[in-house]
């Protein structure tokens, strides 16, 4: 009798995804989580639904379980699918599937097929539940169908972007933010120049080009699909297949062809030489920097050589020029408000923001990547005139940048006294809270920028650092704009006692980034040596998820890595292991004068 054989269910290749994301990125914990989250809120609305009728409750319910659903697809298909063929191209080993004997497209295919069912994990888990509001009569069949089907594009377009982009990219980082910019662009373009003019009384575009947007059949089917709609529906997820399907047609394609050699073959050589040569910069700016920093600052000058930087925050000033023009020239007068100049300041700042952090991170991760800081802290380099000089570097690369950007803010200060009703008082008031606001811009600007070099100096992956170091500053970017946006954003001329509040919060919070600025870069002074002789965090590593500075420090002598502040016992655990040592936990302020002695 012959011995039976394993015949597998699936490809290799997709029993090899689904196995590391069951032990790496915890594809069971996500599904169950979202499965236990979308239950735990369905148990809550039936137990409450007695108190209202149940039509209401099930049309509450499918609107939290609708953005529950929205929020599973964007971070499951992007995140997860962003760094597939970056992590083969990085670890090496994209070539060594390829010698298993598949093609660089049979790769691709499988890969697609294990992406595509670790990233309905979640949404199948929260599927289900949608049933209630249904049932509940919370919402028609209809709706009900077309949620389905819109969540389920939604995951395949997200899928689709996210293996264009890693197949792009190198860098993990990269490849997220390309990701985001993407859908992005194709989900809010055609709403913003619809909307937005339409809110002044202006139509710059028929509706008819709504369709053209991945976001519009979600927007339809949340509302209920309005009368005459359901025709805009289907269309609409029969334009969003298309840009999937184009998108896995040329990620498969760009794969192909740059499997050996990565995306760089993509621009021609002759391309990418002179491309590369005015990047590193010609020969007169390199003389100058060569002769203002490197006898007094060393490393500023070798951060300040790139010219990526300097191109990409151009471009965005200019993009937002050009922007804020076009809508002026469409809508004329009306656009040209308080409220609307002190947004569009914050969002340019915002963009500005992403910037300089990646510009600031990208150094740093590539020394950590490539191992150059223990190479530069065998130098006479110390390790403050490393981190000075990164900031000096940044302050040569973006002055023209801040510079047109100060006088673009200008502009749209004085823009907002075209309307009437100001006072002397008014006036005042109202420089004086502009002035404010851009201090605290160009303070988060730097804290930004600090905080970017230390999460880069830990993980080398500067797209990734600089999204991170902007989050500790979302909620107050959202509380300035919820404030500005009321009655005090809309009339500021005849609230002058609120506008002077206003501009003393402000004052506030930019004071608050200076004193962060200041604790990161002690901390990155005093541990900048320690960091680079630790081993770089795994992605997946939850410790290193919110980067609080009480939280995370560097492995010491004894090889303990404190991710909370050290706790009595174990100092007592630890003197008692090494008596003679004295073991004083890195949140001591007597351990640098303990290692200081030591050394």
């Amino acid at each position: 009798m012959a011995p039976d054989r394993y015949t597998p269910l699936m490809p290799p290749m997709v029993e090899r995804e689904l196995r590391m994301a069951l032990f790496r990125r915890g594809a069971r914990r996500q599904w169950i989580r979202t499965a236990w989250i979308a239950g735990g809120i369905s148990m809550f609305f039936l137990l409450v639904s007695g108190t209202m009728p149940y039509r209401v409750a099930g049309k509450v319910l499918f609107e939290i379980l609708f953005a529950l659903g929205c929020t599973s697809v964007l971070m499951r298909g992007l995140g997860l699918t962003a760094d597939l063929f970056s992590e083969e191209r990085r670890n090496g080993t994209l070539g060594l599937l390829v010698l298993t004997g598949l093609t660089p497209l049979e790769i691709f295919a499988n890969k697609l097929s294990g992406a595509v069912v670790l990233a309905s994990y979640g949404l199948i888990g929260a599927m289900p539940f949608f049933a209630l509001p249904f049932l509940a009569g919370g919402v028609s069949a209809a709706q009900f169908v077309c949620t389905l089907v819109f969540l389920t594009n939604a995951l395949l377009f997200c899928v689709a972007i996210g293996l264009l982009t890693s197949v792009l990219h190198r860098d993990s980082g990269q490849a997220q933010t390309t990701a985001l910019a993407l859908a992005a662009l194709f989900s809010f373009a055609a709403p913003a120049l619809y909307w937005v003019p339409a809110t002044l009384g202006v139509h710059t575009i028929g509706r008819g080009w709504m369709i053209s947007s991945p976001a519009y059949a979600g927007y339809l089917a949340f509302r209920g699909l309005p009368a005459g709609t359901e025709g805009l529906f289907w269309e609409t997820s029969a334009v969003t297949i298309c840009y999937s399907a184009i998108a896995l047609l040329a990620a498969a394609a760009i794969l192909n062809r740059t499997w050996r050699d990565g995306p760089e073959v993509l621009v021609p050589a002759s391309w990418r030489k002179r491309f590369g040569q005015w990047l590193v910069s010609g020969n007169s700016f390199r003389s100058r920097l060569r002769k203002r920093l490197l006898e007094t600052s060393p490393f500023a000058w070798l951060a300040a050589r790139d010219k990526v930087p300097i191109v990409a925050g151009h471009a965005l000033l200019v993009s937002g020029v050009i922007v804020w023009g076009l809508l002026w020239y469409a809508a004329g007068s009306r656009w040209v408000t308080p409220r609307n100049v002190f947004c569009a300041a914050l969002v340019l700042h915002q963009l500005l923001n992403f910037a300089v952090s990646y510009a600031a991170a990208k150094r740093f991760g590539e020394e950590r990547q490539t191992g150059g800081f223990e190479i530069l802290l065998t130098t006479p380099l110390r390790v403050n005139e490393i981190v000075e000089g990164q900031n000096k570097g940044l302050v040569v690369q973006f002055k023209t940048v801040f510079l047109f950007a100060l006088l673009f803010d200008f502009g749209l200060m004085a823009s907002a006294f075209t309307g009437p009703l100001w006072t002397g008082s008014g006036v005042i008031t109202y420089v004086l809270g502009w002035a404010m606001l851009l201090f605290l811009c160009y303070g988060m600007h730097l804290e930004t920028a600090m905080r970017a070099m230390w999460i880069s100096a830990w993980t080398g992956r500067p797209g990734y650092a600089a999204l991170h170091a902007m989050r500790p500053n979302v909620w107050t970017l959202v509380y300035l704009l919820v404030v500005w946006s009321n009655a005090l954003g809309r009339h500021p001329q005849q609230q002058p006692i609120g506008v002077g509040f206003f501009a003393f919060l402000l004052l506030a919070a930019a004071f608050g980034t200076f004193s962060r600025r200041g604790e990161l870069r002690e901390k990155l002074n005093s541990e900048l040596r320690d960091i680079a002789a630790a081993p770089i965090p795994s992605p997946k590593d939850r410790r290193f998820s919110k980067w609080n500075l009480k939280q995370i420090y560097p492995p010491g002598r004894w090889g303990y890595l404190d991710l909370r502040p050290v706790q009595a016992e174990v100092k007592v655990r630890m003197n008692r292991l090494w008596p003679e040592a004295g073991y004083v936990p890195p949140t001591s302020p007597n351990r640098g004068a303990r290692v200081g002695r030591e050394k």
